[in-house]
């Protein structure tokens, strides 16, 4: 017979009546003769004097007062608080935040996107990328790289129109799988000492045509490119997540979902740690409702990912706010910087209690959230999350 312990402590049932408690970490054979000759009193025995020395120890140790161990680290649930900064280390003037967070998205920072840094010879200019990295490493903060956004000299389709960024073939994605996954793997070589994790296209799947303002390529394509990023990512440092391609409408998740799947055949949950999305326009009903209830929408996703074989996927809302495309935007824009910032926390909490991984405000600089930069109630609302909900980050 082998003891071993695993937990803070074990009881040992040697019987209906006998049991002992075993201190953590304690490993012992036990000869099964003893048992077999009926000496399991004296083997209860054999055990408590065992274990009466360290047990004083310990207890000395605090003045008599059991001490309670924390969980170990990979233990507790992680979340995240994250934030957009659209000109801040970039050289476009933002000032610096009064408040924390634990994560930095990179999409829409001018000068550091996929098309931008990703040059016709092949090689990437980290020079922009260093200097806001290491600007938000200044803070106590890890980033989240999107790759997303294909320059024209290396799209599929390169004289497809971009009304959004006027870059021709931004949107339909890599021509060469290869060369995309040997770039990604080069990006992630330079910067894994600021990566937290890594995103695959950016709003890929809208609900109808015209919403597709980021990828046109198909589902395939999609899978394909994520499939490559994941195993760029994970051939240089396991411990970086990877995010799904994250859907701005609800609608296509269910599409992105279903119907993403790569030239083998392969579904593209096979190729992220953390699913994501875009809950714009939902709230916690803390000063009346705006919006659609976050607590509902999450649990509707949960219901799509359970009904794909993927309950116990990991979440992350890597974008959220309130946009002017819909009523609640403006109710949002209209309510006192007060009640922004509580809307902002109490949202904060629900996407914790609902077990996402982190949730991340679109913008630093943008009336979505209430301005921040520029505004002190709302910043101090996401500082008051940040403390009270983030479980990373600078002085965590």
């Amino acid at each position: 017979m082998i003891l071993r312990t695993t937990l803070e402590h074990v009881f040992v049932s040697l019987g209906e009546r006998i049991s002992i408690r075993v201190p953590i970490g304690v490993s012992i054979r036990i000869p099964s003769r003893i048992i077999g000759c009926g000496g399991i009193a004296l083997l209860s025995l054999f055990l408590a004097m065992l274990f009466a020395c360290g047990s004083s120890e310990s207890d000395s140790s605090d003045g008599g007062n059991q001490k309670q161990e924390q969980p170990p680290p990979d233990a507790r649930p992680v979340f995240g608080l994250a934030m957009h900064f659209h000109r801040l280390f970039n050289g476009m003037g933002s000032t610096p935040p009064s408040f924390k967070y634990s994560l930095a998205r990179d999409w829409d920072i001018q000068g550091i996107h996929l098309w931008e840094i990703w040059k016709s010879d092949g090689s990437l200019d980290f020079s922009l990328v260093d200097q806001v990295y290491s600007g938000h490493a200044g803070n106590g903060a890890k980033m989240i790289r999107v790759i997303s956004g294909t320059p024209t000299w290396a799209a599929r389709n390169p004289t497809e129109a971009d009304p959004q960024y006027n870059v021709l073939g931004r949107r339909s994605g890599p021509e060469d799988l290869d060369a995309y996954e040997d770039m990604i793997f080069r990006f992630i070589t330079h910067n894994k000492q600021y990566l937290w994790g890594v995103e695959g296209e950016n709003e890929p799947f809208g609900c109808t045509t015209a919403d597709k303002q980021f990828f046109s390529g198909s589902p395939t394509l999609l899978a394909d490119m994520q499939k490559r990023l994941y195993l760029a990512t994970k051939r240089v440092d396991e411990n970086i997540v990877v995010i799904s391609p994250a859907q701005s409408y609800t609608c296509g998740i269910q599409s992105l979902l279903a119907e993403a799947k790569t030239s083998q055949g392969e579904p593209i949950s096979n190729f992220f740690d953390i699913f994501g999305f875009h809950l714009y326009n939902n709230s916690a009903n803390v000063v009346g409702p705006i919006g659609r209830s976050y607590e509902s929408s999450i649990d509707e996703i949960k219901t799509w990912l359970t009904a794909v074989g993927l309950s116990q996927m990991k979440m992350a809302d890597t974008e959220h706010g309130w946009g002017n495309w819909e009523p609640s935007g403006a109710q949002f824009l209209a309510l006192s910087d007060d009640d922004k910032a509580k809307v902002i926390y109490e949202t904060t909490r629900v996407a914790k209690d609902k077990g996402l991984v982190m949730l991340g405000w679109f913008s630093y600089e943008s009336d979505f959230i209430g301005t921040p930069m520029s505004n002190a109630k709302v910043s101090q609302g996401i500082e008051n999350a940040f403390v009270d909900f983030a479980s990373f980050g600078f002085g965590k």
